[in-house]
This record gives C-alpha cells, sequence and structure tokens, in this order.
C-alpha cells in the first residue's frame, strides 16, 4: 500500500514505484544473493534522486563558493545537524574524459564525518545535460538530513529538472516535480517505502533461523551467564538469552565494520503461541553494554530493554523503527547472523570436534572494556 504522497502520483509512476518495492520482495526471496539485489534496487533510487537535485546544488556552490587554487569551487553550510561542505571541481568520467563533479560531506550515519554523496554532470547531446548521483544506502538518512539542510540556501528555481532530460519520465523525477524541485517529503516516503521492504523481507527471514537456534542453543546449554560459543576466528560469539514469554538470542560479530555489531533479537509470541513480533536490539561496538542488556532482558523480559531499533510485525507485516535509525544495516546482519548460529549450531558435536569453534565462559570479553579493537601499526619510516 502507497503513501499519502505517493498516491497522488501518476499512474505510471505509481506502477514504477510497485514495481521496484516487488522487485525487492521478489529479491530477498534467494536468501544467498537476494539482499545485495535488494540493496541494489535502494541505491538506484537513491543515485536517481541524487542525480535531479545535483544541478540545484551545483548552481548553489557555483554562486555563493569560492575557489581554491586549483580552482575547485568550495561553500560550507551551517545546518542544525552540523557542518556541510560542497566542492565543485573537476573528475573523471568513465572513459577518462575530464568532467565537472560535485562532492557533499558532512555528518554520516553515527555522528562521524565525511562523503556524503556526489555526482557528476554531462552534456553529451542528443540526451541533453544530465548528471549522475551516488550515495550509499547505509547513509540515507544522513544524505536526507544533509538535503533538508541545504534546501533553505538553493537558488530560486521553477522546478524545472531540464538539466536532468535522462531522468525526465522516471518516476523519481514526478516525486521531485511534487516537492517543488527538489527532494523533499515525497521522495523520502519513497526511499522509506524501499527500505522498509528490505528490512521487512531480511527480518521475516530471520525468524525460522532465530526460532530453531535458541532451541540448539538450549539444547547444548549455551546460555547467557553459563557459556557462550564462539567460531569463524571467534568472531562470532552467540547463546541463548532466557526470557519469559519470548525466545531472545545474543549474536555479536567483531568483523563487522557497522556500528552495532551485536545484538539481541527476540521473538515475541501472540495468543495462539506462535511467534508474532520479531525485535532487535543494537548495541555499538565499545560503546553499549550487552551483559546490562542481557540481564535486564533475563529479570524484566523483553519490554526491559526499551525501544528496540527495528522490529517487524508478524501479523500485519508493519516495520517499527526507532526514530533516527537506518536499520538495513543491523536487519541484514541479523539475517546473516542467525542463518549462520542455525548452521554452526546443528553441526556442534562435529565443529567443536574439528576445532571450528569453542565453548567460552568469560562474559567479560562481550563487554565494552572486554573488547579489543584492532590497532593499526604505524607505518615505518621510508629509508
Amino acid at each position: 500500500m502507497l503513501g499519502p504522497r505517493l498516491s497522488t502520483l501518476s499512474e505510471d509512476a505509481r506502477e514504477q514505484v510497485a514495481f521496484a518495492v516487488n522487485g525487492i520482495r521478489d529479491a530477498l526471496g534467494d536468501i544467498e544473493h537476494g539482499s545485495t539485489s535488494a540493496e541494489s534496487t535502494r541505491s538506484e533510487a537513491l543515485g536517481r534522486i541524487l542525480s535531479l537535485a545535483a544541478p540545484r546544488l551545483r548552481d548553489l556552490v557555483a554562486g555563493k563558493g569560492a575557489p581554491d587554487s586549483d580552482g575547485t569551487v568550495s561553500l560550507v553550510i551551517q545546518g542544525e545537524g552540523g557542518r556541510y561542505h560542497l566542492s565543485l571541481g573537476t573528475g573523471r568520467s568513465g572513459r577518462g574524459t575530464p568532467v565537472p563533479e560535485m562532492q557533499v560531506a558532512g555528518p554520516r550515519q553515527g555522528g562521524r564525518d565525511g562523503l556524503l554523496f556526489g555526482a557528476r554532470f554531462f552534456d553529451d547531446a542528443p540526451r541533453g545535460p544530465w548528471s549522475a548521483g551516488r550515495g550509499r544506502p547505509d547513509d540515507e538518512l544522513a544524505i536526507l538530513a544533509a538535503l533538508d539542510a541545504l534546501s533553505p540556501h538553493l537558488p530560486a528555481g521553477d522546478g524545472s529538472l531540464s538539466a536532468n532530460a535522462s531522468l525526465d519520465f522516471t518516476a523519481e523525477a514526478e516525486m521531485v516535480r511534487a516537492d517543488g524541485g527538489f527532494p523533499g517529503a515525497t521522495c523520502r516516503e519513497y526511499l522509506d517505502a524501499l527500505r522498509n521492504e528490505v528490512v521487512r523481507g531480511m527480518m521475516a527471514g530471520a525468524v525460522h533461523a532465530v526460532a530453531a537456534t535458541a532451541v540448539l542453543q538450549e539444547k547444548a546449554g549455551y546460555v547467557w551467564g553459563a557459556r557462550y560459543l564462539a567460531y569463524d576466528d571467534t568472531d562470532k560469539r552467540s547463546c541463548r538469552v532466557p526470557v519469559e514469554r519470548a525466545v531472545a538470542c545474543f549474536h555479536s560479530n567483531v568483523d563487522l565494520i557497522d556500528d552495532h555489531a551485536a545484538w539481541i533479537v527476540g521473538a515475541e509470541p501472540g495468543a495462539d503461541g506462535a511467534p508474532a513480533r520479531l525485535s532487535v536490539w543494537g548495541f555499538r561496538r565499545g560503546k553499549d553494554d550487552p551483559a546490562e542488556a542481557a540481564e535486564a532482558a533475563m529479570a524484566g523480559g523483553l519490554s526491559a530493554l526499551g525501544e528496540p531499533h527495528v522490529s517487524l510485525d508478524l501479523v500485519t507485516h508493519a516495520v517499527t523503527v526507532r526514530a533516527g535509525f537506518d536499520p538495513g544495516a543491523l536487519a541484514g546482519n541479523v539475517l546473516n547472523g542467525a542463518t549462520r548460529d542455525q548452521e554452526v549450531y546443528g553441526r556442534l558435536k562435529a565443529t567443536l570436534k574439528e576445532g571450528g569453534a569453542e565453548t567460552c565462559r568469560d562474559f567479560g570479553h562481550l563487554s565494552p572494556e572486554g573488547y579489543e579493537e584492532d590497532v593499526e601499526e604505524p607505518a615505518s619510516p621510508a629509508p
């Protein structure tokens, strides 16, 4: 079901939106490769929206920025969420031809500053002037925050998208027009719909693996407070968290580059005893304490953990996300972790015998203080 803004689009645009959403749904039927295909759909949609925003941003930088010694024009804008640095210089096309290139840097997901998105500008008739935008779906919320912060500073426009002739007939172009010529609420509603479909598919895919793994963990005695299993060079660590009226599992993966490298996933039953909701609480690497959370859940149930980062109602299929959090990476990691846990615990005796896993009892290694972050050795001085 389309949201209120998307519902006002033309029939052609609505069909394109439905095709994208259904494509994600179909792709996630392939557990092994589906997440990559689904994320590609999100990435392409975000890229088209950024391509449509790029000409207005280019005009902003060109009109208000200052050139440096190499001719790059730069502009710094202070927004509510932080400072944004825009630059307009020269990049290279796929053929090595110099082309104008714009980059926007600022607060990324998780608060770190870095490159948010970029665009290159081309003028190759008869296709007409166009721009190619790019941005990572992992930074989608931060990118949208940047567009919101930059929008009040744009030079006046008439909503024309003539600088993107190649995109004039896409659904995204109609969304940008509906938003007044620059991405706003309609584009956000579309990107939210794609993200939620990805999350919905990944969370639904994890339900069976979580339930099956919890049974195997309890049977083998891998329960929080007693012992946990470490495998894949001890990068992955997991066990069951015993809570009343729910099934809950802990998993961490120190090999992940994402902030939330550990989590508790819990399945709560409905009146008929079948799983009715799957929720995930993530823990930031070296900052949040999984032990404190696990003990709270054992004493007071999953509700003691507070608001989940993301949850899926398994009856209505509605996705709920904590405000300001992009659950895409976490949902994907939960699916991968649950699937791998089920595989390892399913052949536990053989895995332990072969040395592919080890039993651990020191839960202090799972606390922020026990996390050992890899430290890069300084490079040797040049001879």
